[in-house]
């Protein structure tokens, strides 16, 4: 059994010429085995920074966060330590990247896309693992049912529907 996690995220202006606004959405895949010690590790690790217990780790920190206060080297290293942490426990991860500034679809339309090519990606990983998979989705979008036979809802409805 694999557990995943599927968020959602976009940048309205990136800093690179020609890109218009970017959509994503991405999957972050455990082996359930695995889930215990990776939430040790990055518990260890929250106490050697010294991290208070209620903050999230985030790879963006917020303003007046603990680690947007630590300073760069020490953010470059838990990014580092937090991915190990992660390949050592087997993790998998997923994600696609939109530019709305090449076709001017609507929003909810490119989600629909972006949230197909994710499924299929992660359909993929499942049945190369011949496992199946619990969605533990942070947007309501994501909450769709996972089977290493295929997805459920939107998948389904994306693979069925005429494109135009």
């Amino acid at each position: 059994m694999q557990l995943i996690f599927i968020d959602d995220s976009g940048q309205q202006s990136p800093p690179r010429e020609h890109l218009g606004e970017l959509a994503s959405v991405g999957a972050v895949m455990f082996p359930e085995d695995q889930v215990a010690a990776y939430s040790r590790q990055i518990d260890e690790l929250r106490t050697e920074l010294g991290m208070p217990a209620g903050e999230e780790f985030k790879w963006n920190s917020s303003k007046g966060s603990f680690m947007a206060g630590a300073g760069v080297e020490v953010v470059k290293r838990t990014r580092r330590r937090m991915l190990e942490i992660a390949a050592s426990c087997g993790v998998s991860t997923a994600v696609v990247i939109w530019d709305r500034g090449q076709i001017g679809w609507p929003k909810e339309r490119v989600a629909r896309e972006i949230l197909g090519y994710l499924y299929e990606r992660i359909e993929m990983h499942l049945e190369s693992r011949r496992s199946a998979g619990s969605s533990s989705p942070t947007s309501p979008a994501a909450a769709i049912g996972i089977t290493p036979s295929g997805w459920l809802g939107l998948w389904t409805s994306r693979r069925s529907a005429p494109r135009t």
